[in-house]
């Protein structure tokens, strides 16, 4: 990209924008066709909030959904109801909080790529993303779960932006904060990631206590009411309220599946997952395009992880990359305790793709034009098979 000028590299900068948003926007109340029953279950919750304050089992403003009985993470419901009062209840309305996510995580990790390594690696690793056919159809259908990935984007995002302007970190707190509400595999990932991130946190410079204190304070308002909900669903108490919203007591748990109290060892799963770029559920089906277009796309973050430990061994690699290399070694973690499928382990996948973007940078340097044809042609036949 380096051969570009300024204005040619801004002009390319919204040209993948708006390509990453059409395939996440068009159509989006026609393609998937139907409705998934968690999608329906989403969206009869933020209808019956919108018009009663309560979700269909009676309880005024939950935290967490009782839905089928078991729970249903109730961030996106919240995020729906806008929408659904703007054009009714409808797939298209459903689905827009999940596509808007989506879309925004483009700026958001194009911005977070040139922080950490400059325009040229940012431009490779956005086009890697905005072609990307798990982001792709993880934006295009409203599972509260699929939430995860851009909650806690934001939060790396606002955490570089941080050793700027450390009055970003209140902003990195909402964001993992809301993580939480997101999908319960976050209360895992933050256990892990929190402390060690802030071990890298601003090396040499002190955080002022007020700054610290208040990022303390949004995480634990914004954490706490669905912490205990969980906590007291683990414990077996019965339902309660805090701060003015409901706790529910679900009919059983789901701790075994997503949980850290459910004992699972799902490495092996994961790395069989990684492999076959397959769960084997239809919803999150890419074809032979697997979830990073098959084997050449493994191969690609392979190198691209290969060329960051190789950075970090020869002391040369950004000090702020090491936030994405902790993202991808605490989700390779918390899969020892997750029954994996691609859903529940979706925290893995953007540290992934951001090591494609690093072996894209790499061969780009030479071969720009040829890699961007074989991208584009792997995007449009993608999507004309989706």
């Amino acid at each position: 990209m380096r051969f570009l000028t300024r204005r040619q590299r801004r002009y390319l900068l919204w040209g993948l924008l708006a390509l990453g948003a059409a395939l996440r926007l068009l159509a989006i109340g026609s393609f998937p066709p139907g409705l998934n029953q968690d999608e329906a279950s989403a969206g009869y919750e933020a209808w019956s909030l919108l018009h009663y304050g309560m979700d269909r089992n009676g309880y005024r403003f939950p935290v967490l959904l009782v839905a089928w009985g078991s729970g249903q993470n109730a961030l996106y419901s919240y995020l729906a109801m806008p929408f659904i009062a703007l054009f009714g209840l409808n797939s298209f309305a459903l689905r827009l909080p999940a596509a808007l996510c989506g879309s925004l995580s483009l700026p958001l990790f194009y911005s977070a790529a040139r922080r950490v390594r400059g325009e040229h690696f940012a431009l490779w690793a956005l086009f890697a993303l905005a072609i990307n056919p798990w982001h792709i159809l993880l934006s295009r259908w409203a599972l509260e779960s699929n939430l995860l990935p851009f909650c806690l984007l934001g939060g790396v995002w606002a955490l570089l932006k941080s050793e700027e302007r450390q009055w970003y970190l209140p902003a990195a707190s909402a964001f993992f904060a809301l993580a939480l509400y997101a999908y319960g595999t976050a209360y895992l990932f933050l256990i892990l990631f929190l402390p060690a991130a802030c071990m890298l946190l601003h090396p040499g410079r002190r955080v002022s206590w007020r700054c610290f204190l208040v990022s303390l304070g949004v995480f634990v308002l914004l954490a706490l009411p669905v912490s205990l909900c969980q906590l007291r669903n683990m414990l077996g108490l019965p339902a309660g309220s805090f701060l003015g919203l409901s706790l529910p007591a679900l009919n059983e748990t789901r701790q075994s599946a997503t949980m850290l109290a459910g004992g699972q060892n799902g490495l092996p799963q994961f790395l069989r997952l990684l492999w076959t770029q397959n769960d084997g559920l239809v919803w999150n089906y890419a074809g032979n395009y697997g979830l990073f277009y098959g084997k050449p796309g493994l191969i690609l973050a392979l190198v691209g992880l290969g060329s960051a430990l190789y950075e970090l061994y020869r002391r040369r690699l950004p000090r702020q990359e090491l936030y994405l290399l902790l993202w991808l070694a605490v989700s390779f973690a918390a899969a020892f305790f997750i029954d994996v499928n691609v859903n529940r382990m979706n925290m893995a996948f953007l540290p992934i793709i951001w090591l494609q973007g690093r072996a894209l940078a790499l061969i780009g340097r030479r071969a720009a034009a040829p890699l961007a044809a074989v991208l584009l042609l792997s995007a449009t036949l993608f999507t004309d098979y989706y």
